[in-house]
């Protein structure tokens, strides 16, 4: 009976600091929806051969196919991280995602630590290569 009653009087001690911890990581530990989920683009189709990766125009194509499914949850304005580039709004998702560095998009993009499997890109996805092709021609496309 001792030791039970010295074992509560510890996990009473410890528990702000253990429920604290819990917040901290719960909301990091998978932002993005199952890879298994469609985006707004079904696998079958590819208009991406019609896109130009660059610019504006690129940007809009990787935010509904990659920023907004994938990134969302923790990336609109209002949500647990900051920027919001993947706002619903594609402008303001744009201007912030410009304030970015391409290493560092590039970077959480690719391997990204705080998401699961599902928010970071393979070199075998598509989106992969038309990320990076537009992160060396973000301005414009001339």
């Amino acid at each position: 009976m001792g030791s039970i009653l010295a074992i509560s009087r510890s996990v009473k001690k410890y528990l702000p600091l253990l429920m604290f911890l819990l917040l901290l990581i719960v909301p990091f530990q998978n932002c993005a929806k199952s890879s298994k989920e469609e985006g707004p683009l079904q696998q079958e189709e590819n208009p991406s051969l019609n896109i130009r990766f660059c610019g504006f125009e690129g940007f809009q194509y990787l935010h509904q196919n990659y920023f907004k499914p994938h990134c969302s949850a923790c990336h609109e304005k209002g949500g647990l991280a900051f920027p919001s580039f993947a706002d619903d709004d594609v402008e303001h998702s744009y201007s912030w995602t410009r304030s970015i560095s391409p290493k560092s998009l590039w970077d959480s993009s690719t391997n990204n630590r705080f998401c699961g499997e599902e928010c970071s890109l393979k070199p075998s996805d598509p989106l992969y290569q038309q990320l990076r092709e537009w992160l060396e021609n973000q301005d414009s496309c001339e």
